[in-house]
């Protein structure tokens, strides 16, 4: 019987993407350490309990022996209900890959969105964010702007949602160059609650270039989540992130991410 030796997880570039994405991570508790004596406060006025929510995410994959593997991913959603009728939510998301010892993915991104009822249906949003991913292009995407949402669905077992927008973008890119335009969003939802702690879902989004109808973007995720205890599920999901006129030409246009992660809710 032949025994394999572990191989040595914390690297060089390893320690490297970890120190990074703990500091991410120190400064966004520092952040919600701030707030939240003020969310709190702001909770407890006239007497009613608002809703605080957090959804944290985690996967890691490590092997070694023919190929050497390391990849981790790193999810956080934070709701706060301010009103019946306004909601605010905050994400941060990192991704870090290497494959025998190359780094091969590094993905940062933040963005904050506000929710508001205009009807039992009807809705309006304002989303910013930003964005790094090297290996795609992208020294830097930031992109801010409003749209308005429609629910087709709401329950009990099937919900659907559909928005549409227009944002402000901003592209650096690896190479040389940057790019401003006005850009188009459409974005689609759909989800089934199979049973109890069961459900499946279905996410598209389409960002179009006004300037430039060969600059478009499709981002799908593709998934299922299943309650484990109170607070605490796995999710399994399929990304794919698709750009048809990816900056420098040599980048891929198609980006895939399959995971699995523990989810805690709180």
């Amino acid at each position: 019987m032949t025994c394999m030796q572990p191989k040595a997880i914390f690297t060089h570039s390893n320690l490297h993407a970890m120190n990074t994405l703990t500091a991410a991570l120190m400064c966004a508790v520092f952040v919600f350490s701030l707030v939240a004596p003020e969310l709190s406060a702001f909770a407890q006025e006239g007497g009613t309990v608002k809703k605080l929510r957090n959804r944290a995410e985690f996967s890691v994959v490590d092997t070694s022996g023919n190929t050497d593997l390391f990849t981790l991913s790193l999810k956080n959603t934070l709701e706060y209900k301010f009103r019946p009728d306004l909601m605010g939510t905050w994400n941060l998301s990192a991704l870090y890959g290497e494959q025998d010892s190359d780094k091969n993915a590094e993905r940062y991104s933040t963005d904050l969105r506000f929710d508001y009822d205009l009807a039992t249906t009807y809705y309006s949003y304002l989303l910013g964010g930003w964005l790094r991913d090297r290996f795609a292009g992208f020294d830097h995407r930031y992109h801010i702007g409003p749209g308005l949402g429609r629910k087709f669905l709401i329950g009990p077992r099937h919900f659907l949602k559909a928005e549409t927008g227009v944002n402000w973008t901003r592209e650096d890119y690896i190479e040389e160059g940057a790019e401003d335009f006005l850009e188009g969003r459409i974005y689609g939802q759909y989800d089934f609650v199979v049973s109890e702690g069961n459900k499946f879902f279905q996410g598209l989004e389409y960002l179009l270039d006004f300037e430039d109808s060969d600059n478009y973007k499709i981002i799908s995720v593709t998934g299922v989540t299943s309650t484990l205890t109170r607070g605490l599920a796995i999710k399994v999901a399929y990304e794919i992130r698709y750009q048809n006129r990816p900056v420098p030409e040599t980048v891929e246009k198609t980006d895939t991410t399959l995971s699995a992660s523990l989810v805690l809710s709180y």
